[in-house]
């Protein structure tokens, strides 16, 4: 797997088949949230194309100015991914051949490297997801108890 590196939030170095350095910047957001709830509603990954949106319009042409071709990486909570991150993965699939490295330890249902890292990515999501849950649930929780010692006094 020589001559590629995925390293979302960072200048990839040798990436594209011109030479040209790619800029990723990713966001995970919340197709249900106030602010992309107008997108959502009635948009299947309104969401993610409203937050891409936002990241072209902050990255796209400093990245142009300095010879970068950027690329935003969304996806929403749920597991849908932007059509621009879904090109991303199919662009790097397309210069690896579609492959991964012989030691790398995989699945019977992962063994392409498009089925490798979607998978990968959809794993890190849940459990971004999972620690977000309990994270509230621990501040719920702590708020509850504070509440029911201010009662007691």
């Amino acid at each position: 797997m020589k001559g590629y590196r995925l390293v979302l939030g960072q200048l990839i170095q040798s990436f594209t088949p011109d030479g040209m350095d790619v800029g990723i910047d990713y966001a995970v957001c919340h197709p249900c949230a106030t602010s992309y709830l107008p997108h959502s509603k009635n948009n299947t990954l309104g969401a993610a194309d409203e937050r891409c949106g936002g990241k072209n319009s902050k990255y796209l042409a400093p990245s142009q100015a300095n010879d970068i071709s950027f690329r935003p990486a969304v996806m929403e909570v749920f597991g849908a991914m932007s059509q621009h991150m879904e090109g991303l993965i199919k662009e790097c699939a397309t210069l690896v051949k579609d492959s991964l490295p012989e030691d790398t330890l995989t699945t019977w249902t992962a063994e392409s490297f498009s089925a490798f890292h979607q998978q990968r990515i959809s794993i890190a999501l849940q459990r971004g997801n999972a620690k977000a849950i309990r994270l509230r649930a621990a501040r719920d929780i702590h708020a509850a108890g504070l509440a029911a010692s201010m009662d007691a006094d």
